[in-house]
C-alpha cells in the first residue's frame, strides 16, 4: 500500500512539473512564429511547440514514435535549445497526443482534428517526410488565424505573406526555377529581435520557403567558400527546425562579403508633374528624396565593436573595406 502511495505521490509531482512547463499569461505571436505554428500543425509527426514570452521566437521537434521523451524531439531538449538561442525561459505553446495538435497555453486545450497516420518509430526524425496529415487538409490557413485569433494568440491585424499571389503575377521569364539552375541553391539569411537581443537565422532555401524574408542570399555556385560553410553548420546544427540560429561573426563575414536584397514594395507612388500625368495615368510614379543614413554594414561593424566581438584592429580593417 506504501509502495502504492509513493508511486501515486511521485506521478503526481511529474505530471505538476510537466504541466508547469505549459505557458500562460498575455501571449501574442508575431507573423514568423504564426508561419512556423501552421508548418508544426500540418507536419504529423511535430511533436511540442515551444515559444518565448515574448512572442517573437519558436520552435518544434520531430519525432515517429508515440512518446518521445528525448532526443531532439524531446520537450525538454526543444526548451533547453529555446532558452540558450533567447537568454530567457521557454514554455510549450502546443503538444501533440494521440496523432492530434492540441494547443496548451492558458489551458485552452483546443484539439485541431487530424487526418489518418501512422507513427514511424523505424525512421530516423530528420529522415521523416511530412504529408501534412497533421491536421484535416480542409482546415485553411486563415481558419488557423481566426483561431488563434479568438484566443487572443495574434493580434486581429496579423497576416500570413501572399506568397501563392507573388507567384502568380510574376510574368519574369528569369523565374526562379531558372535562377536556381544558373547560381544553385540558396541559403537564405536574415534577422529578428526581441526586446532585448538580436537573433540571426538561416535556412537552406529547398527546406523552407524563405526567399522572402532573406537579407542575404549565399548561392552554391557564386559564393562556393561561405555556402560550403553554412553546408557544415547546417548539418551540424543539433535543432530539427529547418531555421537555424546563426553566430554573430559568421552573419558579419556575410554580410561583407554578400550584396543585401533588395526589397521591393507593394506601394504605388505618383509623380507630381502635370505632363507626365497627362502622357500616362496608368503608371505614376513618385520621385522621393533619399535620406543620408549610414549603411547596414557600417552599423553592423560598430554594433559587433561596440559589443567587444571585434578588436579594435579588426574593426578600423573591416570599416575600411566597407566604405572601399
Amino acid at each position: 500500500m506504501k509502495k502504492l502511495l509513493g508511486i501515486v505521490v511521485i506521478g503526481l509531482l511529474l505530471s505538476g512539473n510537466a504541466y508547469g512547463k505549459v505557458g500562460k499569461g498575455d501571449f501574442q505571436m508575431n507573423e514568423d512564429v504564426l508561419e512556423y505554428f501552421i508548418e508544426y500543425l500540418r507536419h504529423e509527426y511535430a511533436t511540442s511547440f515551444v515559444v518565448s514570452k515574448d512572442g517573437n521566437f519558436s520552435t518544434y521537434g520531430i519525432c515517429g514514435a508515440k512518446v518521445c521523451s528525448g532526443g531532439s524531439g524531446g520537450t525538454g531538449t526543444l526548451l533547453k535549445y529555446c532558452k540558450r538561442e533567447t537568454g530567457s525561459k521557454c514554455y510549450i505553446f502546443a503538444q501533440r497526443k494521440n496523432k492530434k495538435k492540441i494547443i496548451r497555453w492558458n489551458k485552452v486545450d483546443y484539439i485541431f482534428p487530424s487526418e489518418e497516420w501512422n507513427y514511424n518509430e523505424m525512421v530516423k526524425a530528420e529522415h521523416l517526410k511530412s504529408d501534412n496529415n497533421g491536421i484535416k487538409k480542409n482546415i485553411s490557413d486563415n481558419d488557423i488565424i481566426d483561431i488563434l485569433n479568438n484566443f487572443g494568440f495574434i493580434s486581429g491585424n496579423i497576416a500570413l505573406k501572399d506568397t501563392k499571389q507573388k507567384k502568380v503575377v510574376n510574368t519574369d521569364t528569369n523565374n526562379k526555377t531558372g535562377e536556381t539552375k544558373v547560381k544553385g541553391n540558396f541559403f537564405c539569411i536574415w534577422t529578428g529581435k526581441s526586446e532585448t537581443k538580436t537573433f540571426y537565422w538561416f535556412a537552406l532555401s529547398t527546406k523552407f520557403a524563405c526567399r522572402d524574408r532573406a537579407i542575404y542570399k549565399v548561392y552554391q555556385f557564386e559564393n562556393k567558400k561561405l555556402y560550403n560553410k553554412l553546408i557544415r553548420k547546417y548539418k551540424d546544427h543539433h535543432s530539427i527546425s529547418p531555421n537555424k540560429s546563426l553566430s554573430k561573426k559568421l552573419y558579419y563575414e556575410i554580410s561583407s562579403s554578400v550584396p543585401q536584397e533588395q526589397k521591393k514594395t507593394n506601394k504605388e507612388v505618383i509623380v507630381k508633374n502635370e505632363k507626365i500625368q497627362k502622357k500616362d495615368t496608368t503608371n505614376k510614379v513618385e520621385k522621393k528624396a533619399t535620406p543620408t543614413t549610414i549603411s547596414p554594414k557600417l552599423k553592423l561593424i560598430e554594433d559587433m565593436y561596440k559589443s567587444g566581438a571585434l578588436t579594435k584592429e579588426e574593426y578600423e580593417a573591416a570599416k575600411k573595406r566597407a566604405t572601399q
